[in-house]
């Protein structure tokens, strides 16, 4: 078991040792990965986050709603939408000088990929929830309504006079 143990740390200590050589090194495709890698993190951050972004969607389609924008929220949604796939499509283009060592180049693409990851988990966050906002608010409207009816009716105040 410890024989083991020692071997993970081991391992995790020559990945640690990779990625700081990596780092430390600048030939062309590390350059435009950095400067991509740089855009995908600004393109998260936007709307509060991803984690943030259930919730800013929700919120700003019934501002939307209110101001009669709904149009130009739809049409902000999709942009950002087709920002993370563009950003996404760049990451699997590598035109640069890569290094000629092949743990470097398999490191690069392994943190290329956890981006794709990252921006195909947020681009299919707003594919799949943006369609079904304006469903859900209007569910909601129409449980409202009901409920308002429902109370009137169940109100007999008024049967009295009869």
């Amino acid at each position: 078991m410890a024989a083991q143990i020692l071997k993970v740390l081991k391992e995790a200590k020559n990945l640690f040792a990779i990625c700081e050589e990596l780092d430390s090194e600048n030939f062309e495709e590390l350059g435009r990965f950095r400067v991509i890698k740089g855009q995908v993190v600004e393109w998260l951050s936007q709307w509060g986050g991803v984690a943030n972004w259930p919730e800013w969607l929700e919120m700003s389609y019934n501002e939307a709603k209110k101001y009669y924008r709904v149009d130009d929220w739809f049409e902000q949604v999709w942009d950002q939408a087709d920002k993370g796939r563009c950003l996404e499509t760049r990451l699997f283009e590598m035109y640069g000088t890569l290094p000629k060592e092949h743990y470097k180049v398999k490191e690069l693409y392994r943190r290329a990929m956890e981006l794709v990851h990252l921006l195909a988990k947020a681009t299919a966050l707003i594919e799949i929830r943006v369609p079904l906002i304006p469903d859900k608010f209007a569910i909601q409207t129409i449980q409202a309504s009901q409920a308002r009816n429902s109370s009137h009716l169940d109100d007999d105040s008024g049967l009295d006079e009869f």
